[in-house]
Order: structure tokens, then C-alpha cells, then sequence
């Protein structure tokens, strides 16, 4: 296992490189990558992969076949059209999704077991969406305070998501979970 907690002009290609040369390493903990096409040079081993983005843009892990267990800090939007690994199954995410549809937007979602969201929790039917996700099971959804919440998003429903076998919901306000 390694963690490298590392400024945005210093986690670059060559440390990457030298990263990607370690064959038996099966966890990485990688804070503050800011070349997104940097991480092609991951190691295909990795299992588990806990990363913090501070660009925007697509994000592209197909590469890394054993990848199971991602958590993804985001600092900046990740755009659809991102490709995760075909067997990923638990998916962590926090960042502020301005619309959790777009998890769906990212490719390779087939597999995902266990989705944590560490955001504002959006629409019902931005929720309901995830049922499209055929495998997923559990969710956990962390409704983080914001300093305005914004009307045009209103509770949530779960009632579309008919496959899950555990629900976590953490909130601060009693009305985000609706009929």
C-alpha cells in the first residue's frame, strides 16, 4: 500500500512513472492530480484506488483491470464520457455532483455493487436514475450542508430503486427522503 499526499505541480508524469514500475503495489492513495492523462500511467494491478482530482475533465481508468474499490476526491467536475474500470465495484465519490446523472454518463458502471455519494443529495428523478445501475445494492448517500440549497432541487424519492438490499441516508434536513 502507498499514500502520496503531494501539490498539484509535483505528483507528475515521472512520479506516476516510477508509481506504475511497483508490480506487487495493490492500493494507491494519490492526493492532488492535476494532469488527468497522467493516470494511464497507473499500475494494472492496483485493487483499490482512493485519488483527488483538481482539474476538470475526462477521466479515463479502463486500464487498470483489477481495479474493485475506487474513491474518488474531486475538486473540480469530471465529466461524462469518463471510462471506469469494466469490474469496478465500489464507487465513492466526493465532490459536489451538480447532477448525479452524470455517474451514469461514465462508462463501465455495470459491475458497481456499492455506491457512496458525498454530496448534496439531487432530484427524484436524478435518483431514480441510478436504477439503470442493475447491480448496484447499496447506497449511501451524505447529504453535506450547503451554505444555499437550491429549490429547483427538491427530496429525493427511492422508491424507483426497487434492487437495493441496504440504503444509508445521512442527512440534516427530515425532508429528503420522499413518497
Amino acid at each position: 500500500e502507498l499514500s502520496l499526499c503531494t501539490t498539484p505541480q509535483y505528483t507528475t508524469a515521472a512520479v506516476l512513472e516510477a508509481i506504475g514500475a511497483l508490480r506487487q503495489l495493490s492500493s494507491l492513495s494519490l492526493r492532488t492530480v492535476a494532469d488527468l492523462a497522467c493516470l494511464q500511467l497507473l499500475p494494472v494491478q492496483l485493487q483499490h484506488l482512493t485519488v483527488t482530482f483538481s482539474q476538470e475533465g475526462r477521466v479515463d481508468l479502463s486500464h487498470l483491470a483489477n481495479l474493485t474499490q475506487l474513491k474518488m476526491h474531486a475538486e473540480a467536475r469530471i465529466e461524462p464520457g469518463s471510462v471506469m474500470p469494466a469490474q469496478l465495484q465500489h464507487l465513492t465519490v466526493f465532490f459536489h455532483l451538480d447532477d448525479p446523472v452524470d455517474l451514469l454518463g461514465i462508462s463501465n458502471l455495470q459491475q458497481l455493487r456499492c455506491l457512496t455519494i458525498n454530496s448534496p443529495v439531487a432530484s427524484a428523478s436524478q435518483l431514480r436514475s441510478l436504477a439503470a445501475v442493475s447491480q448496484l445494492q447499496e447506497l449511501h448517500l451524505h447529504d453535506q450542508p450547503a451554505d444555499e440549497y437550491d429549490a429547483a432541487h427538491p427530496a429525493p424519492s427511492l422508491s424507483g430503486l426497487t434492487m437495493l438490499r441496504s440504503l444509508g441516508v445521512v442527512a440534516e434536513r427530515s425532508d429528503l427522503v420522499g413518497p
